[in-house]
């Protein structure tokens, strides 16, 4: 299922929207839904949500439900540290600063701020820093511990949009050193690779960030 944003004349809005109605069914063989509530049109000026965005007077900003979906994910990280039997802070701050700035992994960019790295909404932005350090200051962290060791949304939504080539801030697995992969694997994944060849300590590496990607894409799906 896909969805079609059309940018347009008023006038013109009607022909368009038979044209490609036409063109869908004729040459795609693809039918447009029939659910009155599935096609909405009207000023922009209005705003509209389009694909997890919406945009309003100000600019481009995150859907309400979208971002409430994502607080609930962060907060479900700290719910699960809360009752963990073996309470690991080093794994909780990977988890956090991972959805925080998302990462780049075989040239592809995943998190929900790459998602919604157009948006303009530096409130929101703000407004999530301070959601983050206060869950662990709840959690009993010091609020020194915080500005240190927990990554920003501010700061990393800039890198993204500004300074992508050139950024430290944002997790680039590819760039990874093997001395590095195998420090993330001991002190983060907690995986014993005493003994392990090269080859084998690679293969868990991407295996092990594999599974921390397919846990960034749950906080995206389904964004129609």
């Amino acid at each position: 299922m896909d969805d079609i944003l059309i940018l347009c004349k008023k006038v013109d809005y009607s022909k368009i929207m038979d044209n490609i109605v036409y063109e869908l069914d004729h040459y795609l063989k693809l039918k447009v839904s029939s659910e009155v509530e599935k096609t909405i049109h009207g000023e922009i000026a209005e705003g509209f949500t389009f694909l997890g965005y919406t945009k309003n007077a100000e600019g481009f900003t995150v859907r309400e439900s979208s971002v409430n979906k994502f607080k609930d994910s962060l907060s479900q990280l700290f719910t699960q540290f809360k009752y963990s039997k073996n309470r690991n802070l080093e794994i909780l701050l990977w988890k956090v600063n991972l959805k925080v700035t998302g990462c780049i992994n075989e040239g592809r960019k995943y998190g929900w701020l790459f998602f919604f790295s157009q948006i303009n909404d530096t409130k929101l932005l703000f407004e999530l820093d301070w959601l983050v350090k206060k869950y662990f200051i709840n959690a009993g962290f010091k609020k020194e511990y915080c500005t240190l060791k927990i990554k920003k949304f501010v700061k990393a939504h800039k890198e993204i949009t500004l300074n992508l080539s050139g950024t430290s801030y944002i997790p680039i697995f590819d760039s990874f050193t093997f001395d590095e992969k195998k420090k993330l694997l001991i002190n983060i994944f907690k995986q014993d690779i005493s003994g392990m060849k090269t080859e084998q300590i690679d293969w868990l590496f991407k295996k092990m960030i594999y599974i921390s990607i397919k846990d960034l894409e749950k906080d995206i799906q389904p964004i129609s």
